[in-house]
């Protein structure tokens, strides 16, 4: 089996849950991860959505993010569009399985890329990358 991972998306209506009509612009679910956080990461008011997805370092037939995880930007009125990535920095070992979140480390306002070994048999580094803007300054 391959893992993938879609979101569903709920709301409590009338004290019952119902499935959401949400719309994820470019969702891409051939990722396998076990956290995701919902918070404001690009500083609009709107939670949006981080995939920490593990990379897959020995399928090339998987999509391997290299510790970069996946963001989804709310854009209001139950719609998210897949941020592209593909610039930033990836995970220094190429050969090791990672993970990465986004969190502002040193308090500046900005979301920072926090990437890591998923093992400590391949490696024990944790790289941070300093934002020095919002994540989406430059996209769309």
């Amino acid at each position: 089996f391959e893992p993938v991972g879609y979101l569903t998306f709920y709301r409590v209506q009338d004290g019952n849950l119902v499935k959401a009509d949400v719309n994820i612009t470019n969702e891409n679910p051939n990722y396998n991860f076990n956290f995701f956080d919902c918070e404001d990461v690009n500083a609009d008011g709107m939670s949006d959505i981080v995939v920490q997805v593990f990379s897959d370092a020995y399928n090339p037939d998987r999509p391997n993010n290299a510790g970069v995880p996946v963001v989804y930007i709310n854009q209001g009125n139950d719609s998210f569009y897949n941020l592209d990535v593909s610039e930033w920095p990836v995970f220094a070992n190429t050969i090791a399985d990672s993970q990465g979140y986004l969190h502002d480390i040193n308090n500046d306002g900005f979301h920072d890329l926090v990437m890591f070994g998923v093992n400590t048999r391949e490696t024990n580094v944790l790289e941070i990358h300093y934002a020095t803007q919002s994540i989406t300054a430059d996209a769309q």
